[in-house]
């Protein structure tokens, strides 16, 4: 899977978060669940992974798995930076939207996804 690829299935993953349980931890709340991309085109393939949200806009983890548990790929974000490291190596963008521009040819206001997945204005 291409750089690319892992971060539109990173993407698409926190955009699907919103048919996620909530887990509860101590002091963290933890958005879990499955999720399936399909992606149509010139070369379509389809994705299947667990996945693990924690965290804000602001600052958090997104870990996306198969379905025996390996880890496919670990996005980790803060105001500084965000950092996908998966099979493929490691590589950071400067924030959410970056990745997604990477990922989809455009910038998409990820950011404010978390908070919406928490029902938060």
């Amino acid at each position: 899977m291409t750089a690319r690829a892992v971060a539109a299935v990173v993407i698409a993953s926190v955009l699907l978060a919103g048919c996620a349980g909530l887990v509860s931890r101590p002091a963290v709340d933890v958005l879990a669940g499955r999720l399936s991309v399909s992606v149509q085109g010139d070369s379509a393939r389809s994705f299947n992974a667990a996945f693990e949200l924690e965290g804000s806009a602001e600052r958090g983890r997104l870990v996306l798995a198969t379905p025996l548990g390996t880890q496919l790929a670990r996005a980790e974000w803060s105001p500084q930076q965000v950092t996908l490291r998966s099979r493929e190596g490691e590589r950071s963008y400067p924030d959410l939207e970056s990745l997604a521009g990477e990922a989809f040819g455009e910038r998409i206001p990820l950011a404010a996804l978390v908070d919406w997945l928490r029902g938060r204005p």
